[in-house]
């Protein structure tokens, strides 16, 4: 986008964002309702990265604590 936007282009701008964070509101995974106005930035760039499948597929390993407390 242009450094200063035409209004159309701000108009389009908008509805495209509109609509993929109608996307994200709803249900989390945890079937609360996840309201628009309490989405912080964070959480609407991290909700779209995370409907694309990784690149590089990582597994999940649960870390254990007990490991760490004596370790240290």
């Amino acid at each position: 986008m242009a450094l200063n936007p035409s209004e159309q282009e701000v108009s389009t701008s908008f509805d495209t964002t509109r609509g993929v964070f109608d996307q994200l509101c709803g249900e989390t995974s945890a079937k609360r309702v996840r309201r628009d106005g309490h989405l912080k930035i964070m959480t609407l760039v991290r909700l779209p990265r995370q409907l694309e499948p990784s690149k590089t597929p990582r597994v999940f390993k649960k870390c254990n604590r007990s490991e760490q407390r004596t370790g240290s």
